[in-house]
């Protein structure tokens, strides 16, 4: 099953092509647009799970950003 709500969730310097490309294959509820190489903290984590549940989303990332997001999980 596909998702249909997802919150996406980047850190990198230019993030256009990939919300034009997640909004064309799905809804977009929100875009977490974090500057490149971005630090992610507990808390960053604790407000993107946060809004992925208020809205009963999927979350979407890069590779690079869900390994640094797993490691706070």
């Amino acid at each position: 099953i596909m998702p249909s709500k997802v919150i996406l969730v980047s850190g990198l310097a230019n993030a256009d092509a990939l919300k034009e490309h997640v909004q064309s294959n799905y809804t977009l509820l929100h875009h977490f647009d974090f500057k490149d190489h971005h630090a992610y903290t507990q808390q960053d984590w604790k407000t993107i799970v946060a809004k992925a549940r208020e809205h009963q989303a999927v979350i979407i990332t890069t590779e690079k950003d869900k390994a640094k997001l797993e490691a706070l999980a």
